[in-house]
Protein backbone atom coordinates (compact mmCIF):
# COMPACT_ATOMS: atom_id res chain seq x y z
CA UNK A 1 0.00 0.00 0.00
CA UNK A 2 1.61 3.31 -1.07
CA UNK A 3 -0.44 6.70 0.04
CA UNK A 4 1.17 9.89 -1.44
CA UNK A 5 1.21 12.83 0.61
CA UNK A 6 1.02 16.43 -0.45
CA UNK A 7 3.74 18.60 1.64
CA UNK A 8 4.10 21.68 -0.82
CA UNK A 9 1.79 23.83 1.34
CA UNK A 10 1.59 21.46 4.75
CA UNK A 11 3.94 19.65 7.06
CA UNK A 12 3.57 15.93 7.12
CA UNK A 13 1.44 15.32 9.76
CA UNK A 14 -0.95 18.01 8.36
CA UNK A 15 -0.76 16.28 5.16
CA UNK A 16 -1.94 12.32 6.72
CA UNK A 17 -4.64 14.31 8.69
CA UNK A 18 -5.77 16.10 5.39
CA UNK A 19 -5.48 12.10 3.56
CA UNK A 20 -7.23 10.54 6.44
CA UNK A 21 -10.64 12.71 6.55
CA UNK A 22 -10.59 12.76 2.64
CA UNK A 23 -10.39 9.12 2.84
CA UNK A 24 -12.76 8.50 5.30
CA UNK A 25 -15.03 11.05 3.45
CA UNK A 26 -14.80 8.67 1.23
CA UNK A 27 -15.27 5.49 3.00
CA UNK A 28 -18.88 6.83 4.05
CA UNK A 29 -19.48 8.31 0.70
CA UNK A 30 -19.05 5.33 -1.88
CA UNK A 31 -20.19 1.84 -2.29
CA UNK A 32 -15.84 1.33 -3.45
CA UNK A 33 -13.71 -0.78 -1.94
CA UNK A 34 -13.95 -0.28 1.70
CA UNK A 35 -11.59 -3.19 2.46
CA UNK A 36 -9.19 -1.00 0.67
CA UNK A 37 -10.34 1.84 2.25
CA UNK A 38 -10.15 0.35 5.87
CA UNK A 39 -6.24 -0.78 5.11
CA UNK A 40 -5.22 2.86 4.33
CA UNK A 41 -7.42 4.50 7.10
CA UNK A 42 -5.79 1.69 9.88
CA UNK A 43 -2.39 2.88 8.29
CA UNK A 44 -2.72 6.61 8.94
CA UNK A 45 -4.36 6.14 12.36
CA UNK A 46 -1.03 4.10 13.14
CA UNK A 47 1.61 6.43 11.73
CA UNK A 48 -0.36 9.53 13.63
CA UNK A 49 -0.10 7.47 16.88
CA UNK A 50 3.61 6.22 16.09
CA UNK A 51 5.75 9.11 14.72
CA UNK A 52 7.05 11.75 16.73
CA UNK A 53 6.18 14.19 13.89
CA UNK A 54 8.13 17.10 15.91
CA UNK A 55 10.92 15.38 16.06
CA UNK A 56 10.62 14.53 12.29
CA UNK A 57 10.53 18.11 11.04
CA UNK A 58 13.28 18.74 12.99
CA UNK A 59 15.87 16.08 11.79
CA UNK A 60 13.88 16.20 8.28
CA UNK A 61 13.22 20.07 7.41
CA UNK A 62 11.47 19.02 3.98
CA UNK A 63 8.36 16.76 6.19
CA UNK A 64 7.93 20.57 7.28
CA UNK A 65 6.29 21.50 4.36
CA UNK A 66 6.64 23.86 1.63
CA UNK A 67 8.62 21.39 -0.60
CA UNK A 68 7.50 19.29 -3.88
CA UNK A 69 9.38 16.21 -3.05
CA UNK A 70 8.30 12.86 -3.21
CA UNK A 71 6.82 11.81 -0.15
CA UNK A 72 4.67 8.63 0.45
CA UNK A 73 3.23 6.72 3.61
CA UNK A 74 3.48 2.72 3.21
CA UNK A 75 3.20 -0.36 5.18
CA UNK A 76 5.63 -2.48 5.96
CA UNK A 77 5.87 -6.34 5.38
CA UNK A 78 4.32 -6.31 9.55
CA UNK A 79 1.84 -4.14 8.40
CA UNK A 80 4.01 -0.69 10.52
CA UNK A 81 3.94 2.94 9.01
CA UNK A 82 6.52 3.73 7.05
CA UNK A 83 7.70 7.11 5.47
CA UNK A 84 9.37 7.52 2.25
CA UNK A 85 10.60 10.68 1.38
CA UNK A 86 12.84 10.46 -2.00
CA UNK A 87 14.41 6.92 -1.19
CA UNK A 88 14.69 7.18 2.16
CA UNK A 89 12.89 4.87 4.67
CA UNK A 90 11.59 6.11 7.57
CA UNK A 91 10.17 4.12 10.40
CA UNK A 92 9.22 4.52 14.22
CA UNK A 93 9.42 2.06 16.74
CA UNK A 94 7.52 3.84 18.80
CA UNK A 95 6.37 7.67 19.65
CA UNK A 96 9.12 8.17 22.32
CA UNK A 97 12.80 8.95 20.97
CA UNK A 98 15.36 9.16 23.82
CA UNK A 99 18.28 7.51 22.48
CA UNK A 100 20.68 9.17 19.94
CA UNK A 101 22.84 7.93 17.61
CA UNK A 102 26.40 9.56 16.78
CA UNK A 103 25.03 11.42 13.99
CA UNK A 104 22.29 13.28 15.68
CA UNK A 105 19.54 11.30 14.33
CA UNK A 106 17.14 9.28 17.35
CA UNK A 107 18.52 5.92 17.83
CA UNK A 108 14.60 4.71 17.35
CA UNK A 109 13.83 5.77 14.07
CA UNK A 110 15.91 3.25 11.22
CA UNK A 111 17.04 5.09 8.26
CA UNK A 112 17.41 3.11 4.98
CA UNK A 113 18.03 3.97 0.98
CA UNK A 114 16.42 1.46 -1.88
Amino acid sequence: MDIELNISHHCIETAIRRQYHRTLTDYFNTSGDRQMLEARLELMIDALELFDFSLLRRTYPELAGSCGQDVRLEADPQRRPVIRLNGLYITAKNAMHSTMCPDGRPADIRYTRS
